[in-house]
């Protein structure tokens, strides 16, 4: 489909009309708001400019048109949500052969590298496929497994053979480096390549939309490394990615929770049981990215882990990781199997039934972090209480203001034998949530934090604003601060902006809108501001309201340092002390004049 198909839709589609189906809007100005539908908020930071047809937020900095917003909402891919708006205004869809020759040069142009990179994939997987068939070893290792031949074509398994090149059997031209890009040919110091899958059942890995992104690899002895995963390429990010979620994403969103596993073998063995909502990470532990995804399909997840001690210490790690993105609508829980069971020997031992209630007996969060500090610590006796507190401070710090922070504190309170007040007076943190954590070696009196946080999105729209109503005021800004913006990641819009009015010499706020460069996220929150969308500035010297946003924004930016230095264990003490103390003084100068 054209651009101009693609204009159109976005032209004649009302966004409000569209996103207002998702997200509670109000009538603010010429414009919308919102609570964000991409994170956890509690005041709104979502804006619709109906002027420009853009989304943007300040809290996420999520930001595009109404197709964006379906793509990354819905989970829908570009051709997806072209068809959902044409439906809508009942428009019909242009078809490949009604294009004319230019427009049909245009598409194929425009294929990018990583559709090359989907197709490439989606080649070898088909090979891997006709490769799994023709093998006894590969269909009799799966068959052992228990799997069906439903399972098996649901889930893709293949076979890679043997052959070092067996790969050159589909890819007549196997020296094309697109081959290496994609992580299926190694290509070694002299230049020679092999199939980096080699005497393995293959299992594709997919994206959430469905496309091949990579792939695991599995020995059917005991040679090392028993499994085998893609590298990291420009459309495979272990970290980011779920084994299993698009098959079971319809079984996540009816059973309405998501059970974290460990293995392939696992997800498919639990689908095909009945259970078809499990996914599982890829070799790495869990992280932030695997929970904000999963929780755009569910509210509840489950991490079911090994009972032995490796087991505990990955669930504990998924623990601490779960705090950063932990409010009162998760709910997070953990299961721990018997030590001589994985999922799937125990559901295939024991069936369906008897999984499902093992599910049901599983740990609240809360409850497994009581758990684990009765285990660490002897809260029978005074030192063991404080070296308790101290244990706790850092992951408490990692969690948001919200109910459930407040819950979670007094469960451990009560678990210290002190008063919920008492236990935060031993934190370091006071009861609007500031956080006052000090290094041991420095006086808590020696500096005070500013409440800079609170002050974010207020000072991000302040700043926008001044530089964008006054351009030429970007000299006045130096190159160290352009410095810290680009370190901050709240202030990209604000360094994107001073960035392109240097770049193209901008006079006066109707020159930007002449930038092609010009991000969609930008564009919207300058088009808010001509739709007086922001907050007004007071009527002040501007160059001195500059100044005393840029005081704030060093103070922020000290104050991260600050806090990552002093939870840095692997610095020496003095010489962290040294730096502490280099970094207090500035920011107490700053924080007084």
């Amino acid at each position: 489909m054209s651009d101009t198909f693609t204009n159109e839709l976005i032209e004649k589609t009302d966004i409000v009309s569209v996103i207002g189906e998702y997200v509670q809007l109000k009538k603010e100005g010429s414009g919308y708001s919102g609570l964000c539908p991409f994170h956890n908020e509690k005041s709104p930071s979502f804006k619709i400019s109906t002027t420009g047809q853009y989304f943007h937020c300040f809290g996420c900095h999520a930001g595009g048109n109404v197709i964006s917003f379906l793509m990354k909402h819905n989970h829908m891919t570009f051709k997806e949500a072209q068809e959902f708006l044409a439906k809508r205004l009942g428009i019909p869809i242009p078809s490949y052969s009604k294009l004319t020759p230019q427009q049909v040069q245009e598409r194929n142009s425009a294929k990018t590298k990583h559709e090359l990179m989907h197709e490439c994939l989606k080649q070898a997987q088909s090979f891997y496929i006709d490769m799994f068939a023709k093998s006894h070893e590969a269909k009799s290792y799966i068959e052992k497994r228990g799997l069906s031949d439903e399972t098996i074509k649901k889930f893709g398994i293949g076979w890679s053979g043997s052959e070092y090149r067996n790969l050159a059997h589909k890819f007549p031209n196997y020296d094309d480096k697109i081959l290496v890009d994609v992580g299926l040919v190694i290509q070694k110091e002299d230049s020679s390549k092999y199939d980096r899958f080699r005497n393995r059942v293959m299992f594709p890995i997919l994206n959430d939309r469905g496309q091949i992104i990579g792939f695991g690899g599995r020995t059917l002895g005991d040679e090392k490394p028993k499994y085998l995963n893609s590298p990291e390429t420009e459309v495979f990010h272990k970290s980011d990615e779920l084994y299993g979620l698009f098959e079971n994403k319809k079984g996540i969103n009816t059973s309405k929770k998501a059970l974290v596993v460990e293995g392939y073998m696992d997800v498919i063995s639990l689908n095909q049981h009945g259970i078809d909502f499990a996914v599982a990470t890829l070799g790495t532990a869990t992280s932030q990215s695997h929970l904000r995804k999963l929780y755009r399909y569910t509210s509840k997840i489950i991490f079911c882990f090994d009972g032995d001690e490796a087991g505990k210490n990955a669930a504990w790690k998924a623990l601490n990781e779960s705090l950063l993105v932990l409010d009162e609508r998760h709910e997070l829980r953990f299961l721990f199997l018997p030590s001589d069971h994985d999922p799937d020997s125990y559901i295939r031992e024991f069936g369906r039934a008897k999984f499902t209630k093992f599910i049901e007996s599983s740990l609240s969060l809360t409850k497994f972090w009581l758990n684990e500090l009765k285990s660490r610590f002897r809260l029978d006796e005074a030192e063991g209480r404080a070296s308790c507190i101290n244990f706790v401070r850092p992951m408490l710090r990692n969690v948001r203001k919200s109910a459930m922070k407040t819950q979670i504190e007094r469960e451990i309170a009560s678990l210290l034998q002190l008063t919920h007040e008492e236990f935060l007076k031993d934190l370091g943190i006071d009861f609007e949530g500031a956080k006052k954590t000090f290094p041991a070696q420095i006086s808590k009196r020696s500096f005070s934090q500013p409440k800079v946080r609170k002050q974010v999105e207020s000072l991000e729209r302040k700043f926008i604003k001044l530089v964008a109503m006054k351009p030429s005021i970007t000299n006045k800004i130096s190159s160290n601060v352009l410095v810290f913006l680009n370190l901050l990641p709240k202030y990209r819009l604000v360094y994107e902006l001073i960035t392109l009015i240097r770049k193209h010499n901008i006079e006066v706020f109707s020159q930007l809108f002449n930038i092609n460069e010009i991000s969609s996220d930008l564009k919207i929150v300058l088009e808010s501001i001509i739709s007086n969308e922001f907050d007004e500035i007071e009527d002040e010297n501007s160059e001195s309201l500059l100044q005393s946003i840029l005081i704030k924004v060093e103070l922020e930016l000290l104050d991260s340092q600050i806090q990552k230095l002093a939870s840095n264990k692997d610095m020496d003490d003095s010489k962290k002390t040294l730096l502490l103390q280099g970094l207090s003084q500035r920011f107490n100068f700053l924080k007084n004049h």
